[in-house]
């Protein structure tokens, strides 16, 4: 499991800023979720941080600290997108040979 915390997201509209036709073109390829995502999900994650006090931004912290089935790392955030590519082609991976084994099993 893969976990990134962010604090401090507002959630507020940017408000006076005009754009042309085309930067906002440009702006919604550039938005396209990855995949299981959309815009709900992500209002849905951001209203669950938002929401949270300190106190329990804090203790869900911490209960990922002491989990034993995942590591936590502080990697330079221009690793990040690295990262989660290896992750998600890791897991691909995974779940293909978990296919190729039930049809192996099946026929």
């Amino acid at each position: 499991m893969f976990v990134i915390t962010a604090y401090d997201l507002t959630g507020k509209p940017l408000v006076g800023i005009q754009t042309t036709y085309e930067e906002e073109t440009q702006m919604k390829r550039r938005n396209r979720f990855p995949k299981g995502w959309n815009e709900a999900r992500v209002r849905e994650v951001l209203e669950h941080y938002e929401s949270q006090t300190e106190e329990e931004a804090v203790a869900e912290d911490e209960a990922a600290f002491r989990r034993r089935d995942q590591t936590v790392m502080v990697v330079p955030k221009g690793l990040v997108p690295t990262i989660t590519k290896l992750i998600t082609r890791e897991e691909t991976v995974a779940a293909r040979a978990r296919c190729d084994k039930a049809l192996d099993r099946a026929g």
